[in-house]
């Protein structure tokens, strides 16, 4: 008896790769985008300006840009438990229903287990400051090239905006020490959560019907811990 992908993943990726609209990982996108265009105005030279007071009045303005930044991501912050709620919630009822429909069963449903809600908003939050960090760091290295730019100082400060867009926030490590940018991290943390709750609710559920065995499905799965238990049969407990 298996938990299907859809089960654990209701607001995963489109075919295209892209995140479901109104799902986390969208939201997270949606602030790229969005300090992207924060940090492109505030380093927008004024015309006429001598670059030399561009320069002093950038520097002077990083506090101020700080400070937005750290509203817009306050701003999303503010928004997340609501939006983790009822993502857990889909998760959780698809693989109640599921485990339902596996076990032959029409009895009470389990609800969302206990912290998952917390400890998701609890790692998202946890990638916050980073962002913060990325962006004041973006900015003063803008400002920097822009300074000791031979040419045209304007080039600088787009291939600066340029490299962020194509790299995204970085910065994050995984317990592996891989580096992931924001939207991956952001997404691998939303579906981890999610496949644990369907996993959780499923062997609750299946639990609840008296089942006391399930089969491991076969996947050929590459991970040799996970390939080792396929066909065989286990117990719940």
């Amino acid at each position: 008896m298996p938990v299907s992908s859809a089960a654990a993943d209701p607001y995963a990726t489109t075919d295209t790769g892209e995140p479901q609209p109104d799902s986390i990982p969208a939201e997270y996108k949606a602030l790229t985008v969005t300090l992207l265009a924060l940090l492109a105005a505030y380093l927008a030279p004024k015309p006429g300006m001598p670059w030399p007071s561009w320069v002093q009045g950038a520097l002077a303005g990083m506090p101020r840009f700080r400070t937005a930044v750290i509203a817009e991501v306050n701003r999303l912050a503010a928004r997340l438990e609501p939006l983790i709620e009822h993502a857990v919630a889909e998760v959780v009822a698809a693989a109640g229903r599921e485990a339902a429909h596996d076990a032959r069963w029409s009895g009470t449903l389990p609800g969302v287990p206990h912290g998952t809600v917390e400890s998701l908003l609890d790692a998202l939050r946890a990638a916050h400051p980073r962002i913060v960090a990325v962006l004041e760091d973006t900015y003063r290295s803008a400002v920097q090239r822009a300074a000791t730019a031979v040419g045209d100082p304007t080039v600088a400060i787009q291939r600066t905006l340029d490299d962020l867009a194509a790299r995204g926030i970085t910065g994050y490590t995984d317990r592996a020490g891989r580096r992931w940018n924001l939207e991956t991290y952001v997404e691998t943390v939303v579906r981890s959560h999610y496949a644990q709750a369907a996993l959780d609710t499923y062997l609750q559920t299946v639990g609840r019907a008296g089942v006391r065995f399930l089969a491991v499905s076969e996947n050929k799965s590459t991970h040799i811990e996970c390939r080792s238990w396929e066909g065989k049969n286990l117990s719940i407990d």
